[in-house]
């Protein structure tokens, strides 16, 4: 992971208040689930 994007997520979760981790956690579940499509 890019440093550069790891700090954009940090920043987006302290701005809802809840741990990077979660929204890190949150993204490959729902990749992993097909809820999510990844674009490359």
């Amino acid at each position: 992971m890019k440093e550069k994007d790891l700090l954009i997520i940090k920043q987006k979760a302290k701005e809802i208040s809840i741990p990077y981790q979660n929204i890190i956690q949150a993204l490959v579940h729902n990749y992993a689930t097909g809820k999510i499509k990844l674009e490359i």
